[in-house]
């Protein structure tokens, strides 16, 4: 494995590194997801547009443009390394509004590898490396891992870092709860525009998104004890290697694929056998609402647990 590694080993021996002397962050999977958000797309425009006619602060306004170079096998995307978290109130709208629209999009995985929080040259800022599991049936803003259960704080949520510079100030917890509810107004009114904008193009039906069977911790303490109890045989297949196991699936097939010896194929597991549901439609108006009110209250009592 490259010794500038950042991820696991996946796809039979393939992991995000480091090149050009650490300027450069390499992957080996399509970069759909992170350029919608990472570069001036259409969907970041009709996103930041949305908001903007509102007078909202966008959930992307904080989120670094950043130069993507696309190859066949590979993509590398520039990297940042940031400076110290900077706070500000129109930052703060901007993050409160990102968690409702992930949970929208059923953005996942989020946690504090995939996503960083702090500064360029004292400007606030946020960026979500690693964009994997989308439109997934999610209905909390801590099941994309953004924050943590209410009733538990995990150091792992991307937001974790926040909590020092909020947890005794009203206000900054006022702002993160404006910027998740200005998301739903904007949602309720062009939720279908932005999803289709995401989702339906022919890029987005086709680009893989993650199907995880069991958590990285799990697959790490197979390869390391070589336990292959409960695993099925294309897992089982890939531990052997010393790899983490990685499953895929697209929007447009509904199948679960896999990566062998010769490239991707088509796995023995069906989604029915996953319990990461897809979503083929943006929510409903009366899943929208349980989004927003139950989010809400979940969002909230994150904010306040000491």
């Amino acid at each position: 494995m490259n010794q500038n590694a950042l991820g696991d080993r996946h796809n039979f021996g393939e992991a995000v590194h480091f090149v050009a002397e650490g300027s450069v962050v390499r992957k080996s999977r399509s970069p759909y997801w992170e350029k919608s958000f990472l570069t001036e797309s259409v969907f970041r425009k009709k996103v930041d547009g949305f908001f903007s006619s509102r007078n909202y602060v966008s959930p992307l306004a904080f989120i670094p443009i950043l130069r993507f170079d696309v190859n066949r096998d590979y993509y590398d995307v520039e990297y940042v390394d940031g400076g110290p978290i900077v706070i500000s109130d129109e930052y703060l709208t901007s993050v409160g509004s990102f968690v409702f629209l992930c949970t929208w999009l059923g953005l996942t995985d989020l946690h504090y590898k995939n996503i960083s929080l702090g500064s360029c040259d004292g400007v606030p800022q946020m960026v979500p490396w690693d964009i994997e599991i989308v439109a997934a049936n999610v209905i909390l803003p801590s099941q994309t891992n953004l924050i943590s259960k209410s009733s538990q704080l995990n150091k792992t949520s991307g937001l974790f870092p926040l909590r020092e510079f909020i947890l005794d100030n009203q206000k900054y917890k006022d702002l993160l709860l404006t910027g998740f509810k200005n998301a739903y107004l904007v949602i309720r009114e062009n939720g279908g525009v932005i999803w289709d904008q995401l989702f339906s193009t022919e890029l987005g039906l086709n680009s893989p998104i993650r199907v995880v069977l069991n958590d990285t911790a799990i697959y790490e303490k197979a390869i390391n004890t070589s336990a292959r109890d409960g695993f099925c045989k294309d897992e089982i297949e890939q531990l052997k290697q010393g790899f983490i196991p990685y499953f895929y699936t697209t929007l447009s097939s509904k199948k679960v694929f896999k990566y062998g010896d010769s490239g991707p194929c088509e796995s023995q597991i069906s989604l029915d056998d996953v319990d990461q549901g897809l979503r083929s439609l943006p929510p409903s108006v009366d899943d929208l609402n349980k989004l927003y009110h139950f989010g809400l209250e979940q969002f909230g009592k994150w904010l306040n647990h000491t």
